[in-house]
């Protein structure tokens, strides 16, 4: 199968990189989170902050943003821009060169 695959790095911009990339990812229950004057401080700065579902490990953004990709990368099947059977396997997260966490998918059925 020859296909172009240019959604998926537009996929990973949009729903990664747009919103999570030079930005502080804190766990929504985590106390600095919680503090509005860390959050004024940090705001005041010009840091962007995230709150996240989850904290945010390597491990846990790997199964969050997989989740996040595996629905954009399903919503492709609904127009037609992907060959049957095509479905989102892997993702790495890398936290250094080193050392990395990864989540895999069975298949599309295996949900």
């Amino acid at each position: 199968m020859v296909a172009d695959f240019g959604f998926l790095k537009k996929l990973l911009v949009e729903i990664i990189d747009q919103q999570y990339d030079h930005t502080l990812m804190l766990w929504r229950r985590d106390p600095l989170y919680r503090s509005s004057g860390f959050r004024r401080a940090m705001m005041d700065e010009g840091c962007l902050i995230r709150d996240l579902p989850i904290i945010p490990t390597a491990e846990e953004l790997a199964r969050f943003w997989f989740r996040e990709l595996e629905v954009a990368f399903q919503n492709q099947f609904v127009v037609g821009e992907i060959a049957d059977g095509t479905y989102l396997q892997s993702l790495i997260v890398h936290e250094t060169p080193n050392c990395k966490a990864e989540v895999t998918s069975d298949g599309p059925d295996s949900s």
